[in-house]
């Protein structure tokens, strides 16, 4: 397990003020899906966006990164995946780069503070590909899938072998 509820209160105790959406909600807080007006109002409201994994596992990445990506908020990552093959640099922000939550939290707040620098995450967000068509489509579709069909597109550069599913999994 992740334990991602209990980082999350780690980062409310390190004066970090948290909404949760979903399922984990005490509020009845719900994120709209598939709706991108809606969805849009919702982040106009945070800086962030805590894309963090119940579980922690190396080849494994939520799909609220990916359904939430194209929107005007910075991702907050926690989990077992390598986000630099994922993601642009200085696009997001990883948990793993800090000693404690409490120095994230500096972190955030911080950069809360700066809006040259928050800006120039935005922009880097969109460094990645954009395949307009998906998005006139169905505008959940993010631009790390883009990225994906690159990669599935170029097997020979981006081939992985497993000896043992058993012990990649343990």
């Amino acid at each position: 397990p992740g334990r991602r509820e209990d980082y999350v209160q780690e980062l409310k105790n390190a004066g970090l003020e948290v909404d949760i959406y979903g399922g984990c909600s005490k509020q009845g807080l719900t994120l709209p899906r598939s709706r991108f007006d809606d969805i849009n109002t919702t982040f106009s409201q945070y800086f962030f966006y805590f894309s963090f994994e119940n579980s922690i596992c190396e080849d494994y990445v939520t799909e609220k990164l990916f359904a939430n990506y194209n929107y005007d908020v910075i991702q907050v990552v926690r989990g077992g995946a390598d986000y630099k093959q994922l993601l642009p640099t200085n696009s997001y922000i990883n948990t793993a780069d800090f000693d404690s939550p409490a120095k994230m939290v500096g972190h955030l707040k911080a950069l809360t503070g700066n809006h040259t620098k928050y800006i120039e995450m935005l922009v880097n967000k969109r460094s990645l590909q954009l395949v307009k068509a998906l998005v006139d489509i169905d505008p959940i579709y993010s631009k790390p899938f883009c990225t994906l069909c690159e990669k599935l597109n170029k097997l020979d550069e981006n081939r992985r072998v497993y000896t043992s599913m058993h012990d990649h999994y343990r």
